[in-house]
């Protein structure tokens, strides 16, 4: 068990974080649980804050990972990075509410409105998903942002210090009320949600321009829907097959799962708290496919209006399987997240 320094007497949320290791006889695969409890001073929240770069708007998805100046978390109220999807039947509900506009020259349209989501941040293995990370990006590592004096990283260090090269991700379950590319939509199942991992890039080259917006790989993107899965793969999105799922039930709690080849996820969420963020909050990111795709765009997306909520303490998540995600390890308690309006695209590589 390992808690993060300074969590005495709080007012947001802090992990403490258990992960323990059970031998399933059926599968003779490891289950890693990861367990997250406890409350955080806002001192310590600041030290969630992440370094390298400045991050394009306020909004909270493009901070997490990545501050030097400013930091993706302003403090664990404002937003986890989340790749959330919205619509435009949003744009116009909240005029203060400004996406910031994407570059000329998308070749596809993607909406969504209405998200729900679980987000979890996670450290995971670079080693295991070498062969996915394209040859002009980088992994950011954990040691990275230690060094950026970073304090969520220095405390993960303190509790793993083998694991210094270790890259930082976020792992979402999201259902949305609207989403559509080009004005087709999925045919979701009931219960259905789109699940995504996603890891911070940078170029290999420092003096290379990757265009705007914050850079993220998509290890993985599963969507509930094979024909829709094949469609995306036309129009140039990175998806493959996975049933994913998001609920909540009559007490408000929210449950995440996906059951894919050699994995399997469980975990869930009860909001509490105030909900933090709202119109002002705004941002942009560039998505790469894996090395491993068979398709070559990037997607750039911008998004605005995000809302967040702390989850309930002693959520457990459950991950099963030879998957890398099954190896990863639990940064931060997850957040329940919702409300942003997000317009995107995709472009030709620059």
């Amino acid at each position: 068990m390992a808690s993060h320094s300074g969590c005495t007497g709080a007012t947001l949320p802090c992990p403490s974080v258990v992960i323990a290791s059970s031998e399933n006889a059926a599968t003779s695969h490891r289950t890693p649980v990861i367990t997250l409890h406890g409350r955080l001073t806002r001192h310590a929240a600041d030290s969630l804050r992440s370094p390298l770069k400045p991050r394009l708007g306020s909004h909270r998805r493009n901070d997490v990972l990545d501050r030097r100046h400013i930091s993706r978390h302003s403090n664990m109220n404002k937003h986890f990075l989340v790749v959330a999807l919205l619509s435009s039947s949003l744009f116009a509900v909240h005029p203060s509410t400004s996406v910031p506009a994407l570059p000329d020259g998308a070749r596809t349209e993607w909406l969504v409105a209405g998200p729900e989501e679980l987000v979890l941040y996670l450290a995971f293995d670079p080693a295991t998903v070498q062969n996915r990370l394209p040859s002009r990006l980088r992994f950011i590592t954990v040691a990275e942002l230690a060094s950026g004096g970073v304090g969520w990283a220095k405390d993960f260090l303190g509790r793993h210090p083998t694991r210094s090269r270790w890259g930082v991700s976020f792992l979402e379950f999201v259902r949305a009320r609207t989403f559509t590319i080009d004005g087709r939509a999925p045919v979701w199942p009931a219960q259905g949600a789109v699940v995504l991992w996603f890891a911070r890039v940078a170029p290999s080259d420092p003096a290379a321009d990757l265009g705007p917006g914050r850079p993220l790989l998509a290890l993985d993107f599963w969507l509930p829907d094979r024909a829709y899965v094949s469609y995306m793969g036309g129009k140039g999105y990175h998806a493959s097959y996975g049933a994913g799922r998001l609920s909540p039930s009559a007490q408000g709690q929210w449950s995440g799962s996906l059951a894919v080849d050699a994995l399997t996820i469980s975990g869930d969420c009860t909001p509490v708290g105030p909900v933090t963020g709202g119109p002002g909050s705004a941002g942009m990111q560039t998505i790469f496919p894996p090395a491993s795709s068979a398709v070559t765009d990037l997607v750039r997306i911008a998004f605005a209006g995000h809302r967040a909520q702390s989850c309930e303490a002693a959520p457990t998540w459950t991950f099963r399987g030879s998957h890398p995600l099954a190896s990863a390890v639990a940064l931060e308690a997850p957040t329940f997240q919702f409300g942003y309006n997000l317009r995107g695209g995709t472009y030709p590589h620059p």
